[in-house]
């Protein structure tokens, strides 16, 4: 079996994909990088 990681926090390293490997009990097959901070210096609208 495989999991995918959805991602709303910083960028995983390598470290973190072996931590959830050994969590889950199986490989890692995707992750998906959600952005979500948002950058007081554009406007907010199109952030969210």
């Amino acid at each position: 079996m495989k999991v995918k990681v959805i991602n709303f926090a910083h960028p995983l390293t390598e470290s973190n994909l072996q931590e959830i490997k050994s969590l889950a009990g199986c490989e890692v097959s995707e992750v998906v990088e959600v952005p979500s901070q948002i950058d007081p210096a554009k406007p907010l609208e199109p952030q969210i």
